[in-house]
């Protein structure tokens, strides 16, 4: 598959690729295509003040902060089932 998205990029004139994979797949991705594994991704997730607004963000940090909406939108999508616990 990754050999597929690598030709369709070409196909498509776009630059480079950025993949996001998990501890198992890395390995396969670096193999397939050789791409280079440039860090870890690390991730904050939480509910309420984390401290968000104290965060410096630089181009380096990748963020998406959730309203209540794009909450409900996951919470409701039939594919990729979440469950709640309190």
């Amino acid at each position: 598959m990754a050999s597929r998205l690598e030709e369709y990029v070409k196909e498509q004139n776009y630059l480079f690729i950025i993949a996001i994979a998990n501890k198992l797949t890395t390995p396969a991705w670096k193999h397939s295509i050789g791409m280079k594994f440039l860090s870890k991704l690390d991730v904050l997730l939480g509910y309420g003040d984390l401290g968000i607004n104290d965060l410096i963000i630089d181009k380096t940090i990748f963020n998406s902060i959730w309203d209540q909406d794009r909450i409900n939108w996951r919470k409701n999508n039939p594919f990729n089932k979440i469950f709640v616990h309190n």
